[in-house]
């Protein structure tokens, strides 16, 4: 099946703009990564509770922290099974912003994330790089069996 060739510049160039933007979500990803996982962190015990104002299921962490309480989702967790309500557990809480808390040191659900995003932009820039190439070389063997 033949495509006419305006349609396979306009897919190459959507390819293009979605890893671009697949490209540049990793990287803002990344970057925040970087930067959870350089500021500084207090250990602290908190407790699962109940997410106020959120759906029955949802579950938020309850942590003292500077003399303040506070009731807040952890950051760098894509699962929300971090343990049953009750549960107390040992979390990070950033020094300078108390409300950002982690359930390990290192935030690797952001981590994961920027790299699931930077592996599919790096499969589109390979796909369409190499896609141009694949079919010039077709047809340099077409012209070459005639």
């Amino acid at each position: 099946m033949k495509i006419h060739p305006r349609l396979q510049l306009v897919m190459r160039i959507v390819i293009w703009i979605v890893a671009l933007g697949l490209f540049a979500a990793g990287a803002v990803t990344g970057w925040g990564f970087i930067q959870d996982h350089r500021a500084p962190k207090a250990e602290v015990t908190a407790t699962i509770v109940h997410d106020p104002g959120k759906d029955a299921d949802d579950l938020a962490l309850s942590y003292s922290f500077g003399g303040r309480a506070f009731i807040e989702r952890p950051i760098g967790k894509l699962l929300d099974n971090y343990g049953k309500r009750g549960e107390n557990l040992q979390v990070w809480v950033e020094k300078d912003s108390p409300r950002r808390v982690f359930i390990t040191k290192t935030p690797k659900g952001e981590l994961l994330h920027s790299l699931i995003l930077l592996g599919w932009s790096l499969i589109l820039f390979c796909i369409v790089w190499s896609e141009r190439r694949l079919l010039l070389i077709l047809e340099n063997l077409g012209t070459k069996e005639n």
